[in-house]
């Protein structure tokens, strides 16, 4: 699992964006389909750059090395004003009667190396 605290530590800005043009030649496509999404995080954040979600899960099947993740069970709550959020017990904690014994332990990213895996990315689409 790839959570929003992770993917948001990923981001490209123009700049970035402008360099894949000149070496890649998807990178046209790219700045072309991101267009509305820098300005959707302009406008509604007022940033400079766009959060690379669907990407990050995709690097971390190509390169997990990238990311520092645990191990633990996982609940989505599904009702309350928290509904949607995602929950990890580590496997390590143990309760006498929790909730959670019956569940697998699952793979969760807690964080990234940001700038290596804008290179990876570059890297890729550029054939470097």
């Amino acid at each position: 699992m790839v959570g929003l605290d992770v993917t948001q530590e990923v981001r490209m800005n123009s700049d970035y964006l402008q360099q894949l043009v000149k070496h890649s030649g998807a990178g046209q496509f790219i700045w072309d389909i991101t267009r509305f999404y820098q300005a959707f995080h302009t406008q509604s954040a007022g940033l400079d750059c766009f959060y690379v979600h669907d990407s990050s899960a995709i690097a971390y099947v190509i390169a997990p090395e990238l990311f520092e993740t645990k191990q633990g069970p996982i609940r989505v709550l599904t009702e309350g004003p928290a509904m949607g959020y995602t929950l990890m017990k580590p496997s390590e904690r143990w309760y006498p009667v929790d909730g959670w014994q019956d569940r697998p332990a699952q793979t969760a990213c807690i964080g990234v190396n940001s700038a290596a895996f804008l290179d990876l990315y570059f890297n890729t689409l550029a054939n470097i």
